[in-house]
């Protein structure tokens, strides 16, 4: 099991419990999320709607579930992408500070020219194998995004058309029951 130092296991609060401590305890479905209650505390969130995220919480969980149901290969894959874009630069920077540390231990150590050295080689390679990847799921994403925006936009369109099929459907017998039912009187 992992044990993080930063991470503490959240225990049932007693009755005595719930009265000393500072926070607010909302229920977001299966998620009990703590509120700070104290005004003076850091972990505020002012003007933050509680009652809108319950509200909305549903429905995003709703149109979710339809976008993956449309192609979870295509849904995964733009989870995949936009998880890399969120790690890309920070990675990206890291190994470009990696590089120029290796490139001024050398440059100090008066060996600029003579060798590469192993680490200087790994700090290249990884620099470079990380611009490559970040180019080919750039170009993976493109071509992705569009092929499942234009699924997920026809599924939709599917749907309208299906809507109001029903809806012509039922209100055109009423429509001649009205119609009939003049026409008799």
């Amino acid at each position: 099991m992992l044990n993080f130092p930063w991470a503490r296991r959240v225990v049932p609060r007693t009755d005595t419990q719930k009265e000393r401590t500072p926070f607010l305890e909302q229920r977001l479905g299966v998620w009990r999320v703590l509120i700070a209650a104290d005004e003076s505390s850091s972990f505020r969130l002012p003007n933050f709607q509680w009652g809108l995220v319950s509200i909305h919480t549903p429905l995003l969980t709703r149109a979710y579930k339809d976008i993956y149901s449309i192609s979870p290969i295509f849904f995964w894959l733009m989870i995949a992408t936009h998880l890399w874009y969120a790690i890309e630069d920070p990675l990206s920077l890291y190994f470009s500070n990696r590089l120029l540390l290796l490139i001024q231990q050398s440059v100090l150590q008066g060996k600029v020219h003579t060798s590469l050295d192993k680490d200087l080689c790994i700090a290249i390679i990884a620099r470079a194998s990380c611009s490559v990847f970040t180019g080919f799921v750039h170009w993976t994403s493109n071509n992705v995004k569009e092929q499942y925006r234009m699924l997920v936009e026809h599924r939709l369109q599917e749907r309208l058309l299906r809507g109001i099929s029903a809806l012509t459907f039922i209100s055109t017998p009423l429509k001649f029951l009205v119609s009939k039912s003049c026409a008799g009187s």
